[in-house]
């Protein structure tokens, strides 16, 4: 009988057995798989995450020519050339020949490309040689302004067509007018004439002359005694025809007040033959060479009015106030900067 705390040696079981050479060489096949994809996983996170001083590098670079781009926008004086990549532009003379001078930065807009400056138009250097990104970004504001602008020469006022033709001699002591009223625009701050038209002919006789004025209009639309501007004519033709004077010194009048064509007696004992019309038209005449005149709206001289007006319009005028500039020089959008720069000169660019 055995001894009751006696060990007794356990013989293994039959159904337990240890690897095979098999399955180890499966085993580390395997685990050399497993371990080569983490491996690579490892590797191309890596590479993902970019290298902390290279992306210092990129930032810096970006930021210290971004800088100096702006700093030389600060004092420009004109634009010669503004688009999303590219930029010249004058600043005051630097070199004391009195003669502004010329930047120019520039980018292709293809990755990798550099940025070049240009001083001058002389050679063209690169400041940055490999460039992600260069965005030039502008600044701009709308201001609707009250401006005063002249018009072309137009018709002011006319009388060149009727269905009736009468006559008139102006002598020593007849003469003739017409009283001018232009319609305007009611925005019309002004108007004067250029040229003026009428139809007339030399009498008969020898040695005639007119002289054609222009005078200010009293309140009832007569001439007064002072003469804003003259012209001698003393060869007229013998045929009716449009006669054309031009004049260079009339003031801008007041757009509600109007002005007196008056042919005078210049020679001879008849100086002109003119032509008008039974049509309404504010014509006038005298028979004591000026010391009274007679206003009659039921007549009119046949004539043409030329000249210009100035008004006040409305303009929208766009003004550059600012430039941003974008670089990146690294493959990391984030390693891109950007800087911006109020005009010390505001530039109207209305298109």
């Amino acid at each position: 009988m055995d001894h009751p705390n006696r060990r007794t040696a356990s013989r293994p079981s039959p159904d337990r057995r240890g690897h095979t050479l098999i399955e180890m060489v499966l085993s580390m096949v395997v685990l050399s798989i497993v371990l080569s994809a983490i491996g690579s996983a490892i590797v191309l996170a890596a590479h993902a995450i970019p290298d902390a001083p290279e992306a210092t590098t990129a930032v810096a670079t970006a930021a210290e020519v971004a800088e100096q781009i702006a700093g030389e926008l600060l004092f420009a004086r004109s634009f010669l050339e503004r688009t999303a990549n590219a930029i010249e532009f004058t600043v005051a003379d630097r070199s004391g020949d009195a003669v502004p001078e010329t930047i120019r930065y520039a980018f292709s807009g293809t990755p990798g490309d550099p940025v070049t400056r240009q001083y001058n138009g002389g050679t063209v250097v690169w400041i940055i040689e490999a460039a992600e990104e260069f965005e030039l970004l502008y600044d701009t504001t709308i201001v609707n302004e009250q401006e005063v602008q002249e018009s072309a020469e137009v018709l002011l006022d006319s009388k060149a067509t009727a269905a009736d033709n009468q006559t008139y001699w102006v002598t020593p002591t007849d003469w003739y007018g017409q009283y001018i009223q232009p319609s305007l625009p009611v925005s019309a701050t002004s108007w004067t004439v250029t040229r003026i038209l009428f139809q007339a002919k030399d009498p008969p006789s020898a040695g005639n002359a007119i002289w054609v004025q222009l005078r200010p209009a009293d309140p009832g639309g007569l001439p007064t005694p002072a003469v804003l501007e003259q012209y001698y004519a003393d060869n007229l033709g013998a045929a009716m025809i449009w006669q054309e004077f031009f004049f260079n010194d009339i003031p801008p009048w007041p757009p509600d007040e109007g002005l007196c064509l008056v042919v005078k007696w210049a020679a001879g004992i008849d100086a002109a033959v003119v032509r008008y019309t039974s049509e309404a038209g504010n014509r006038f005449l005298t028979h004591d060479a000026g010391a009274t005149w007679l206003l009659s709206a039921v007549r009119s001289l046949l004539y043409s009015v030329y000249g210009t007006y100035k008004e006040n319009v409305t303009v929208a005028t766009t003004y550059l106030t600012g430039i941003r500039v974008k670089i990146r020089t690294g493959i990391d959008p984030t390693t891109g900067v950007e800087t911006g720069v109020s005009l010390l000169h505001v530039h109207d660019i209305t298109p």
